[in-house]
């Protein structure tokens, strides 16, 4: 089932409620203050979506609860999360996936230990991911990454500039520079970490639409390809 942002659902109230002033049964309104129209950013991180079950260091979670540094993130079979950090990052996890907090007030940085992880970071910011294959430094850009297991990763530059690096310090493998979806698999053999081309799998444009609302300049292009119809 396709997910309702907040303001969706207030926008479908509203119709409902037009719709009831058309029936004979009377409708009681119980008003109040649409606090969802001015967004207010985490001091830190915390979860701004939640379908299913959500673990935080062991523990289940609900909607809004705060997110701080060490925090191990977990969902379950069919469960997927938001994290919103601050007002520069948002990222997104299905089910069964592991995220681990690593920095989220100075040069902000997670792990993805396994599943699948997309992140919308804004135009001017830094953020970085770390796999099983390789670190990715995201400049204001989107990348989906899929951690498959310990020596296989799918990873895709949805668009922006993204650094490959690996090793404590930080060798560049490879930087990237993409309009739209430049991927690759990463596999690690015995001689080496290979990286190669690849397709779009995993991921759609939906999954990064569902979260654009706060990022238009960073998802323009994924906009314009739906009112395109590709």
């Amino acid at each position: 089932m396709e997910r309702i942002d907040r303001r969706s659902f207030l926008r479908l109230g509203a119709g409902v409620f037009a719709a009831a002033l058309f029936t004979s049964t009377p409708l009681t309104l119980f008003s109040s203050q649409d606090e969802e129209e001015d967004w207010v950013a985490p001091k830190a991180a915390r979860v701004g979506y939640l379908v299913g079950k959500l673990l935080i260091n062991g523990r289940g979670a609900k909607q809004g609860d705060e997110i701080v540094e060490g925090d191990i993130l977990q969902t379950q079979d069919n469960s997927e999360a938001d994290i919103e950090i601050k007002n520069y990052a948002m990222f997104h996890m299905k089910a069964n996936t592991t995220v681990e907090v690593n920095d989220i007030f100075k040069a902000a940085r997670v792990t993805v230990k396994k599943g699948w992880f997309l992140t919308i970071v804004r135009s001017g910011k830094s953020f970085y991911v770390t796999t099983p294959m390789v670190l990715a430094g995201v400049r204001g850009t989107v990348l989906f990454v899929n951690v498959l297991d310990e020596k296989r990763v799918y990873l895709c530059d949805c668009t922006g500039n993204v650094d490959l690096l690996e090793g404590p310090g930080k060798h560049r493998l490879k930087s990237i520079e993409s309009d739209y979806h430049t991927a690759f698999n990463l596999k690690r053999t015995g001689s080496g970490l290979q990286i190669t081309r690849a397709g779009l799998f995993y991921h759609h444009d939906r999954d990064i639409l569902n979260m654009a609302e706060r990022f238009p300049k960073e998802t323009e292009i994924f906009r314009k390809k739906k009112d395109s119809g590709y």
